[in-house]
């Protein structure tokens, strides 16, 4: 119920709400008397801890890439996951639009069982990959725009400019592929370049793109 009241894309709530950082010490605990001047290891710290840890994740991978079933380290899960939920009661939490993580054994990596925002009423808003990889299609074409501001008048030429512009840019993202994931854009075309009829010195662009979504069932059909 607490991640469906937010139900936004711009919102993702990590659970569990405590993890063990590995390394992490803390000053403030007693220290052994055989190493007085060596801080103790830290207790179990809040969950944005792994909140961060998800975002540097984020950051250092390509917006397509997907983060379900992702092994992430630096912490363990040692409260309120695997060990104190069933597997029923941990799908039921993702359903609800958590980002839940779980980690199977103390050895092994944590990772998330799907990657949701807590609006995962659909693909384009739940899933955490799509809602980058439309975002930073977005940014990019904002950035190939950017030149003409200012800079150019509306005439027939400058609105060839910016549709020739904005057809390199598509191009430009369909051959950032790697593997397994691709590029951020499958395929784009420019729909519409048009002066706006509200105020002459506004162009309207209409870009559509078709974008990859990350691969979560697969229905094999055995016929003899």
């Amino acid at each position: 119920a607490i991640a469906q009241s937010y139900s936004s894309k711009r919102v993702t709530m990590v659970w569990p709400d405590r993890v063990t950082v590995i390394g992490l010490k803390d000053a403030s605990l007693t220290r052994s008397n055989s190493a007085p001047l060596v801080a103790a290891t830290a207790t179990s710290q809040p969950g944005y801890y792994l909140a961060a840890l998800i975002g540097g994740a984020a950051a250092a991978l390509p917006p397509q890439h997907g983060l379900t079933n992702l092994g992430l380290g630096g912490v363990r899960l040692e409260e309120h996951s695997s060990t104190y939920f069933t597997d029923r009661q941990l799908s039921m939490l993702s359903d609800g639009g958590w980002f839940v993580m779980q980690q199977l054994t103390p050895e092994s990596l944590p990772y998330c069982i799907h990657q949701l925002t807590t609006d995962p009423t659909a693909l384009e808003t739940g899933e955490f990959s799509v809602v980058r990889t439309v975002d930073f299609n977005s940014l990019f074409l904002q950035q190939v725009l950017e030149p003409f501001i200012g800079v150019y008048n509306v005439t027939d030429e400058s609105l060839g400019a910016v549709s020739l512009a904005l057809r390199q840019g598509i191009d430009s993202l369909k051959l950032r592929k790697v593997a397994r994931i691709g590029a951020p854009v499958i395929s784009g075309e420019v729909t519409s370049v048009q002066v706006s009829e509200a105020t002459a010195d506004r162009l309207e662009v209409y870009v559509s793109l078709r974008i990859p979504r990350p691969l979560h069932t697969i229905g094999l059909h055995l016929v003899v």
